[in-house]
């Protein structure tokens, strides 16, 4: 389980979630332990809207690099469906 989490928060496709349900006020928080193992993954309430302006550039540099770099699979599989 881990692995799959980290890969959905380093392609910035997490923040990118957390950042449309900050909209109505929830987030998806997870905790990791001090050796970096994922330890729990539990929505939660905010009365907060939005990320500071780092982890906004941040956020959307993973996810342009994850949408570069996946683009042609992402591609392949839509046109194998259609």
């Amino acid at each position: 389980m881990n692995k799959q989490w980290n890969e959905l928060r380093n392609s910035g496709l997490l923040w990118w979630i957390n950042r449309q349900l900050h909209l109505f006020g929830w987030t998806i928080v997870y905790e990791f332990d001090d050796e970096g193992k994922l330890e729990d993954v539990y929505p939660s309430k905010v009365s907060y809207r939005g990320f500071h302006r780092e982890a906004e550039e941040k956020g959307f540099a993973n996810l342009t690099k994850h949408l570069a770099d996946n683009a042609p699979e992402l591609l392949k599989a839509f046109e194998e469906d259609s």
